[in-house]
């Protein structure tokens, strides 16, 4: 057999053929690491904002409604007096509690309000709605004004613990000085019914209800001192078999 002459062969042609072995040698080694670790060692986890799992945001939890105030604070406070002089004069609130949105509807309207244009008190009455907060105690509340001078307020009253009279008598001041609070009428005539049949009526004067000190007023006292009249609503007649 003859002897292979290795004087001409390239040197690189073995260093290549080195490099290969070692190299297969190492990938099987590494092949056989990666696989000793994938049964003995926990599966590690992705990093990065994409991999980490966000957790889903908490809900808010539902907000109650407030409960309403006790009835003696009720009938005892009420809305700020509006002064349609200034803000007719003025462009932008200077009160700090009306918002410019506000104000600018005021405004807008504030020349045909201080004329007597009905049309203007009704726009106000629906936009700012000054008995909304009357809902824990009264239903099927309704404002009109008849005259520029005169505003007219009917309730329902709801069933409550308070004295027929007296919760009547407390819904019909709140509504009387809320109403004389947003626009320039002279009086507010109001009508109240209880669930039990009393019915109410009586007439706040602005001029009146300016002098009164409210933390200390009996409505009850107060209504029949204007006036008030205290009754029964008729009784429907039964259906007829």
């Amino acid at each position: 057999m003859a002897v292979q002459d290795n004087k001409n062969q390239n040197p690189l042609d073995m260093l290549y053929q080195i490099v290969n072995d070692l190299w297969a040698k190492d990938v099987r080694t590494a092949q056989k690491m990666n696989e000793t670790l994938r049964t003995t060692s926990p599966v590690p986890q992705p990093v990065g904002a994409a991999s980490v799992p966000t957790p889903a945001p908490a809900r808010p939890a539902p907000q109650k409604a407030p409960a309403p105030p006790p009835f003696e604070e009720f009938w005892r406070r009420a809305d700020e007096r509006i002064d349609w002089t200034e803000v007719l004069l003025r462009t932008t609130p200077n009160d700090g509690i009306t918002t410019a949105a506000q104000w600018t509807f005021l405004h807008e309207r504030a020349e045909r309000v201080l004329s007597g244009d009905l049309a203007a008190y009704a726009e106000v009455l629906q936009e700012r709605n000054p008995l909304a907060d009357l809902a824990p105690y009264a239903g099927h509340v309704t404002v009109s004004a008849p005259t520029p001078d005169q505003a007219q307020v009917r309730f329902a009253a709801l069933e409550n613990t308070v004295e027929p009279q007296r919760l009547l008598s407390g819904l019909a001041l709140r509504c009387a000085r809320d109403v004389l609070a947003l626009l320039p009428v002279r009086e507010v005539q109001v009508h109240g019914e209880h669930p039990d049949g009393t019915t109410m009526d009586v007439t706040y004067p602005y001029d009146s209800l300016r002098k009164a000190q409210f933390g200390y007023i009996d409505p009850v006292a107060y209504a029949e001192e204007l006036g008030c009249t205290f009754g029964k609503a008729p009784e429907e007649p039964a259906e007829e078999a």
